[in-house]
């Protein structure tokens, strides 16, 4: 959805690419923790 919650999932996995373009050191951290996932629901439309 376009929600507040989808947003900033969307954000945290947008700098969580952007950490890992910096540095692949970090990816083992980032992927256990479920930042480089991306959530692929949608909105259905109404």
């Amino acid at each position: 959805g376009g929600g507040v919650t989808g947003q900033a999932g969307a954000i945290r996995h947008g700098l969580s690419r952007a950490l890992l373009q910096y540095s692949e050191e970090l990816r083992p951290v980032l992927k256990k923790a479920g930042f480089l996932t991306r959530d692929p629901r949608m909105k259905e439309r109404k």
